[in-house]
């Protein structure tokens, strides 16, 4: 089984090549490979934090390594893939992140609770359902999260697996715990 092998022998699998595709700025992109294991996650999360930052968008840091850190553990835990590629692109009102693996179905990326249904009394407050909260395993929440961080966010078919993406604007509301529209399918 993949995930057999210790941490320490797993760090040592990350493969970490950047290859930008644009210069610094408006349309920028840069790419990096790592090995589809959770002890992957931590260098996913550096890679794509230290690329916001220098992009000068530090607003979107915290929300762009939680993101990050939800794609990439689902792509590790659950794709049966041996690599995830994650990208960025600067766009003009942020950054888009992906993660790709070779492995799993598009369809099953989704939600386990839609949460864009939900209507809120004060819109800086998520809702808390005691009960669907006790009834929810402790696995399967994260692409909640990352539905009410990202401005868009989807899912498109690939080759060989999926890609995952999430769009992070630096607008007025970025953040602002207003879900984004549920995943589309796309190609």
């Amino acid at each position: 089984m993949r995930h057999e092998t210790s941490s320490a022998a797993a760090a040592a699998l990350v493969h970490h090549a950047e290859v930008p595709t644009r210069g610094a700025g408006l349309g920028s992109a840069v790419r990096a490979r790592f090995a589809a294991h959770p002890a992957s996650v931590p260098g996913v999360r550096w890679f794509v934090a230290r690329e916001v930052g220098t992009w000068g968008l530090p607003s979107l840091v915290d929300d762009a390594e939680l993101c990050v850190s939800e794609l990439a553990g689902n792509a590790a835990l659950h794709s049966n893939g041996r690599f995830m590629e994650v990208a960025l692109e600067s766009l003009d009102r942020g950054v888009r992140i992906s993660v790709e693996d070779d492995g799993g179905s598009p369809d099953a990326v989704a939600p386990r609770f839609d949460y864009t249904d939900v209507e809120l009394e004060d819109p800086d407050l998520l809702p808390v359902v005691q009960e669907d909260v006790d009834l929810e395993p402790t696995q399967g929440r994260g692409l909640a999260i990352v539905t009410f961080l990202a401005d868009d966010w989807g899912v498109d078919r690939t080759e060989t697996g999926k890609r995952v993406w999430v769009e992070l604007h630096h607008s007025p509301g970025s953040g602002s715990g207003v879900p984004a529209q549920p995943p589309r399918a796309t190609r």
